[in-house]
């Protein structure tokens, strides 16, 4: 179980001062004077907060990757580079709304 600031890699914290967090939160989970609700409480909040971390992570890697990839306008046959500037792109032409198609962040529908 690991536990993360709120503010992530943002707060400029080493890897180093994470592992000392942590194991301060491991001590205190493993301390005698919590009550077994509270325990359970900072588990819970532990789990969501790996699993919300998660989430983030790969919300970041197909982000990354839309935005290396080439999208190409089936309207005028610009390149663009990056989902975003693709709708961009469509938003202000709608080259590929006309063509009954829709721009999403998963790609083209």
């Amino acid at each position: 179980m690991r536990f993360y600031s709120p503010q992530g890699d943002q707060s400029g914290r080493s890897e180093a001062a994470s592992d000392d967090i942590n194991e301060f939160f491991k001590s205190i989970l493993q301390s005698k004077r919590l009550k077994p609700e509270e325990k359970r409480d900072l588990e819970v909040i532990a789990r969501l907060q790996s699993k919300v971390d998660s989430e983030i992570e790969d919300a970041k890697k197909l982000a990354k990757q839309q935005a290396r990839t080439i999208y190409t306008c089936e309207g005028c046959g610009l390149q663009v580079m990056g989902i975003m500037a693709f709708a961009e792109h469509d938003e202000a032409t709608r080259h590929m709304t006309y063509r009954g198609k829709k721009v999403t962040f998963e790609g083209i529908q």
